[in-house]
């Protein structure tokens, strides 16, 4: 609390205490200010540990506690430490200590709780602070897990772990016997926090017991398990009470896989993939339990199919065993990691390196081994460049084609690799940009100087499948060469806007050098230039059938569909009535406000009006093209 908040109470309480008191102070009242004029100084510091806990003596010094002003300032005052009955609490029991002052002080809302518990800790000493672990008490039903806490402490069990089981188990009473059980047979510390994560406290505690019955030794190893049983542990407990009617056969074996009972009906599937690992000559005691586990999870039969297919790749015991494990870790990648296994054994690249880095990423193993391979075609199969392409595993393969792509151009250089890695999603479409702009060809500008085309498309972000289109219509019209690349470069901005025109002048056989040009002098324009110059929406194929629009002609037309009527209807004054100025009710607000009145100039408000048809139209397409564009499609309507 800050020491300024005091004053605010002084100030609240001498602004309503009565005319008695303004002659003569009420000691308690008079106590508490001289405690804030000692400390006005750093009044907008934070009370010390030490002064809180003098506060609360100074509050709690308070004996009537009648409603008056007085009394009803210290109330709301200690209201802000933790409330008067918790703080009374703490006084009554000897407990109202600097440690405890500030533990309510911090925990405020939950202030009676805390206090309840510090009662019930009284004269016991815990291995922890409870300052240094309260916040991880569930502390809104802490007040029905007393009694609970009580026992542990009666019994001597009471540390910071036993306490925050039962204080935040859902089932304390549960919790505490299920705790005092494992303690009688020396189960203690870590070994039992993983009773909190059992979600039937009930039935965990009935399983422990016939445990105790059949063979106490039983339960250290398996309690883990069965805590982590969840909605299965009545069908486990079912299995347990089976088993309980003949003790002497129950082992941890026997315990084990009733942890999984689902494996009791599936031993029998197993066999198969056994046989194939003796023919294979690997280790199947090894890999024993994961097969069994791969029963159960109805996962055998794709390790199956693996298994079939990798003793064919010559693999050494070792390199089985890693591909194996992964195998066993994620068994519905079995067919991308046999493919990735396959390829780097058809290119002889089945190292261990390249076997550990395909495995980083087992469902996208095999586009990596593929990225690995097209790597090592074109000497860049350094750990970097592989480690780099691994870790945008989908995109392994397709970002090793555009190195590839970079170093055919002679463009592949540190800067553009950094680029073209920022955007893996784009690296198929990259590659097949440059493999259609052929670089090597079309490196030089009109001086002769050497562009880095690559560099800028990327800057730009350029790299789409918009932008490719676009090219593959200019390269089929003979018009893909240095100067028109230039041109497009420098209206990134604006490049969806330039695809659709280029579309819509291609759809009538329109797309010359000369109309290519036209588009740039009014880019924002360019569709509707387009269509000036002969161009077409979408081009007629056959009598009666059309081809669907392209995703800017789609959205030019619905633009200028809903500003054509947002026209119509605002020249037939259906959107804003004409309103006649009063000019005298104008002078006298002019003279009450002092606004500017130049707001209700009708051309203003025409413009102003003439706007917001122009944004309400904008929103009316597919939201495909340019902001820019939209505008001016619109604007274009609207505006006439």
């Amino acid at each position: 609390m800050k020491i300024l908040k005091i004053k605010e109470y002084l100030d609240s309480y001498d602004a309503n205490k009565g005319y008695g008191r303004s002659l003569k102070e009420e000691p308690h009242i008079a106590e508490l200010r001289q405690f804030y004029l000692e400390r006005v100084k750093k009044a907008g510091d934070e009370l010390t540990p030490e002064e809180l806990r003098q506060l609360v003596k100074i509050c709690l010094g308070k004996k009537n506690w009648n409603g008056s002003e007085s009394s009803n300032t210290f109330d709301a005052l200690l209201k802000e430490l933790g409330g008067r009955n918790a703080l009374q609490r703490l006084k009554e029991n000897k407990q109202l200590s600097v440690t405890n002052v500030g533990l309510l002080e911090k925990h405020k809302e939950y202030a009676e709780n805390l206090s309840l518990l510090i009662e019930v800790l009284k004269g016991y000493r815990l291995d922890a602070s409870l300052t240094e672990f309260a916040h991880e008490l569930h502390l809104p039903q802490l007040h029905e897990k007393l009694k609970d806490i009580a026992s542990l402490k009666e019994a001597k069990v009471l540390t910071k772990q036993t306490l925050l089981l039962t204080a935040n188990s859902p089932a304390p009473c549960t919790m505490t016997k299920c705790i005092l059980l494992l303690q009688e047979h020396g189960i203690t510390g870590e070994a039992i926090n993983c009773l909190s994560s059992s979600t039937l406290m009930s039935s965990t505690y009935t399983i422990l017991t016939l445990l105790v019955s059949i063979n106490p030794k039983l339960i250290s190893p398996n309690l883990s398990a069965i805590c982590k049983l969840g909605q299965h542990t009545l069908d486990f407990l079912d299995i347990l009470k089976e088993l309980a009617q003949a003790k002497e056969a129950v082992t941890q074996k026997h315990i084990e896989i009733c942890v999984n009972p689902h494996l009791l009906n599936a031993r029998e599937r197993i066999t198969s993939i056994l046989i194939l690992f003796r023919e294979a000559g690997w280790n199947s005691e090894a890999n024993l339990f994961r097969l069994l586990e791969s029963v159960i999870k109805n996962e055998h039969l794709k390790i199956g199919l693996a298994v079939v297919t990798l003793p064919k790749n010559k693999l050494k015991p070792e390199q089985a065993q890693f591909i194996l494990d992964a195998l066993f870790n994620y068994p519905q990648f079995y067919n991308s990691l046999t493919n990735a296994v396959i390829i780097l054994t058809q290119h002889e690249l089945l190292t261990d390196e390249n076997l550990a880095i395909i495995i980083r990423e087992p469902q996208y193993a095999d586009k990596i081994a593929e990225g690995i391979n097209t790597l090592n075609a074109i000497s860049l199969d350094n750990s970097d460049n592989k480690n780099a392409i691994s870790k945008i595993p989908e995109h392994a393969a397709s970002m090793a084609s555009l190195f590839k792509q970079l170093v055919k151009a002679k463009q592949f250089s540190p800067v553009t690799r950094e680029l073209a890695l920022k955007q893996p999603h784009n690296a198929e479409i990259a590659a097949g940009i440059l493999r259609l702009l052929r670089l090597e060809a079309i490196k030089l500008d009109d001086d002769g100087e050497k562009i880095n085309f690559c560099e800028e498309l990327f800057n730009k972000n350029l790299m789409t499948s918009e932008f490719s289109n676009l090219l593959s219509t200019l390269d089929y019209v003979d018009l893909l060469n240095a100067t028109n690349i230039r041109k497009l470069i420098n209206h990134s901005q604006l490049i969806r806007t330039i695809a659709s025109a280029c579309c819509c002048l291609d759809n009538n056989n329109q797309l010359k050098q000369d109309k290519f040009d036209l588009l740039f002098e009014h880019p924002n324009r360019a569709l509707a230039v387009a269509l000036a110059l002969d161009g077409r929406l979408r081009p007629v194929l056959n009598e009666g059938s059309h081809q669907p629009l392209d995703n800017g002609g789609e959205d030019f037309l619905a633009i200028r569909r809903a500003a054509i009527l947002l026209a119509q209807g605002s020249r037939g004054q259906a959107f804003f009535k004409p309103v006649k100025i009063n000019m005298k009710q104008l002078q006298q607000l002019d003279k009450l406000t002092k606004i500017d009145l130049s707001v209700f100039d009708p051309e203003i408000q025409n413009h102003q009006q003439q706007e917001l048809l122009i944004k309400i139209a904008q929103q009316c397409g597919n939201g495909y093209l340019e902001e820019d564009t939209a505008y001016h499609v619109a604007a274009d309507v609207l505006t006439m």
